[in-house]
């Protein structure tokens, strides 16, 4: 009798699936409101029959909710459960949110916390100032790119002059404002101005009305491994804000640094 051979799934097919779920999430997040089934296959590029069965599953996950009346599909707070946990698993977080605490009560205004990711400066952890009527513009998870923002030129510090090179040629240095700096040999002069004055600023390079100081993280080996802002408007961060504070801004990034292992 013949022994009948079990059939082997394919993995390729299942890594695939897991991608257009995924591709899926990240098109209904981008949508920032409730989407229809035929807009949310236009955005991933697949068949609306493809996209209603893994939809289907997502539902049955709890991550994915249809409204009844529109039809319409939208994210559920399951995500923020995942990300949440993530948050506080990370040993990043549960090390500076303390510090970042004290540091905001101290000087008043927003602090956050980035590292960097795929060429981005990802928040993973924001204070806001216990005395704003307007939060700060970074939300935990929101990305920044690394030309124009405080923490992204701390990150550009750890490339060599080769490596920003081929940093300045694949990226595309979006301007963002009037300030926003994009041609790479201004960007080179601002970072060795960054390197002897210890910290770097955003100068309204990314938002209008926004300003930010920035002092690096670093960690046992001596990279930047994050960067540590004070964020707040122009009308707060100014250069007697940035005089007095500094000192207490740089000391907390060197707590930080400090329990990461970094010994100058």
């Amino acid at each position: 009798m013949r022994e009948e051979i079990p059939e082997r799934s394919d993995p390729l097919k299942k890594n695939q699936s897991v991608e257009k779920a995924f591709r899926i999430l990240e098109a209904m997040a981008s949508c920032r409101e409730p989407v229809q089934l035929r807009r949310l296959a236009e955005l991933t590029g697949c068949p609306p029959s493809t996209a209603i069965r893994f939809l289907r599953t997502l539902m049955k996950l709890g991550y994915v909710r249809q409204d009844p009346e529109t039809q319409k599909y939208f994210l559920t707070f399951q995500l923020c459960r995942l990300a949440g946990q993530i948050r506080d698993a990370n040993p990043l977080n549960r090390i500076a949110r303390p510090v970042m605490k004290e540091l905001s009560v101290r000087c008043g205004e927003s602090v956050c916390l980035a590292v960097e990711q795929e060429n981005r400066a990802v928040y993973v952890e924001v204070v806001d100032g216990p005395d704003q009527l307007v939060r700060s513009l970074q939300r935990i998870g929101s990305s920044s790119p690394l030309h124009c923002t405080g923490v992204g030129k701390l990150f550009l510090l750890n490339r060599s002059r080769e490596e920003l090179a081929v940093f300045f040629r694949e990226e595309t240095l979006e301007r963002f404002t009037r300030n926003t700096m994009t041609e790479p040999e201004a960007i080179f002069t601002e970072l060795e101005a960054i390197r002897r004055r210890g910290y770097a600023f955003d100068n309204e390079e990314c938002e209008i009305g926004a300003r930010c100081v920035a002092f690096p993280v670093r960690d046992f080996t001596g990279k930047i491994a994050a960067g540590l802002s004070v964020t707040g408007t122009v009308f707060h961060i100014d250069d007697k804000f940035v005089e007095k504070t500094a000192p207490i801004i740089r000391a907390a990034a060197e707590e930080i640094s400090g329990i990461l292992g970094y010994s100058k």
